[in-house]
């Protein structure tokens, strides 16, 4: 029986520990939810409210995550230019590289 406790404690701190790795990406940055949910805390505990809010939450994100805020403008400016799927495709993977 302590045999199988024994095992039972290892695979869970194995998959503790991978879901803990997982939280980042291979570039050490974090996970876009991750990113999101620290920065949604951090405007919450600043008491914001409304477009003050919504704009600390995207200057947070931008900060953590540049290069996903940098295809998220791109991906805005393609729809304005009103490209269809693959162009908007091609645009916003041109467009991010250059950011």
């Amino acid at each position: 029986m302590r045999s199988m406790t024994g095992v039972v404690v290892a695979v869970l701190g194995l998959f503790a520990a991978t879901v803990a790795h997982a939280a980042t990406t291979a570039a050490g940055k974090p996970l876009a939810r991750e990113a999101r949910k620290a920065c949604s805390e951090q405007v919450k505990a600043k008491g914001l409210k409304g477009k003050e809010a919504s704009a600390a939450r995207a200057a947070c994100f931008a900060e953590q995550r540049p290069d996903l805020a940098a295809r998220s403008a791109c991906r805005k400016e393609a729809k304005a230019k009103g490209l269809a799927k693959p162009e908007a495709a091609a645009f916003v993977k041109s467009c991010a590289a250059k950011s």
